[in-house]
């Protein structure tokens, strides 16, 4: 990408590109994205969420260990999102290692899942 195309795009296009962009290459580095996410910086879990939770290739019980309160958020919307990508054993696993997390999951399974997710005002 030339220099000229980064200064006209917004820093949260920026964001967008480069989530798509790791998406595509995320398989093989599944184990490194999960080490970013658990040890990174908070403020670039968003990212690497997005992503976990569009390949599925995580065990969300295994993440919740040790999770502070930030990353415990993110796993919620791991698994909330990506839910159909997950082993439905992973996931039920997570109810026993922390019920609240599953909680949180399971709100938003519920409104991805209702007629008023897409809804817009026009």
């Amino acid at each position: 990408m030339s220099k000229t195309a980064l200064s006209c795009s917004s820093p949260l296009e920026i964001k967008v590109k480069a989530a798509r962009a790791l998406l595509r290459i995320a398989e093989p580095q599944i184990p490194h994205l999960i080490d970013l996410l658990k040890r990174g910086d908070p403020a670039k879990r968003d990212g690497l969420s997005w992503v976990l939770a569009r390949t599925g290739k995580c065990n969300p019980s295994e993440l919740v260990v040790g999770a502070d309160e930030n990353l415990k958020k993110w796993i919620s919307y791991i698994v909330g999102y990506g839910k159909d990508k997950f082993v439905q054993g992973d996931v039920d696993a997570l109810c026993n290692a922390d019920s609240q997390v599953y909680f949180a999951a399971s709100v938003l399974w519920q409104i991805v899942a209702s007629w008023v997710n897409d809804l817009r005002e026009y």
